[in-house]
């Protein structure tokens, strides 16, 4: 079988310009099966041990992002680099990470998300579980990801806030008393200004006494 022309490019040394050259006209074509062919072929080239190729997976990334590739066909790149770097240990940028999220949530395709997710092709990351959060409202699902996402990492503190402002006082507290995560009494006064529970506002000001 012939080889194609990234091939060829990716064996000469040193040849980061051409290669990356030739991917630009593949991206150029809109040819979305060449496009995958020749993004695998570099992914495999710089995750060799034999690597002759000084090319990074954010140029990659970058590459692609400032193309004219529609929103679905960008996903699906994302998602073959994710694949392909995944498979030769290859550090992937936080950016890939958080431009196929933010593709999946505009596209609402939570479930694919949630999916990805759960099978950790998708990292824990604070950056990633703070887009997660903001769906409280629009996918209430990716919210309660983005906690679970919170708590692996242990990001208590964080996990306090939120609860506090969605008035979940007593989960907060919980949540400060198993972890030793300090609350301000200045904060807790904050979020129970329109708060109608007696009892829990008695049990506040016995542990907050300057509430009282």
């Amino acid at each position: 079988m012939e080889e194609s022309v990234i091939e060829k490019e990716l064996k000469i040394k040193n040849n980061e310009q051409a290669v990356m050259s030739c991917f630009q006209n593949s991206l150029n074509s809109l040819n979305c099966k060449q496009i995958k062919f020749d993004l695998q072929k570099i992914i495999e080239t710089i995750g060799s041990r034999h690597c002759n190729q000084a090319i990074t997976m954010k140029e990659i990334f970058d590459c692609i992002k400032q193309s004219k590739l529609s929103d679905e066909m960008n996903e699906e790149l994302y998602m073959k680099m994710i694949t392909c770097a995944t498979q030769r240990v290859l550090q992937i940028p936080e950016d890939l990470y958080i431009a196929l999220v933010n593709g999946l949530i505009q596209q609402r395709k939570e479930f694919v998300l949630t999916q990805l997710l759960q099978y950790k092709v998708i990292p824990d990351n604070n950056s990633i579980a703070a887009i997660l959060l903001q769906q409280q409202t629009s996918i209430p699902c990716l919210y309660y990801c983005g906690l679970d996402m919170l708590k692996r990492m242990k990001n208590y503190s964080k996990l306090v806030d939120l609860y506090l402002m969605n008035n979940n006082i007593s989960m907060a507290l919980q949540i400060a008393n198993q972890y030793s995560v300090e609350i301000p009494s200045t904060k807790v006064q904050e979020y129970i200004k329109n708060y109608n529970d007696d009892l829990l506002l008695y049990q506040l000001k016995l542990i907050f006494p300057e509430l009282a």
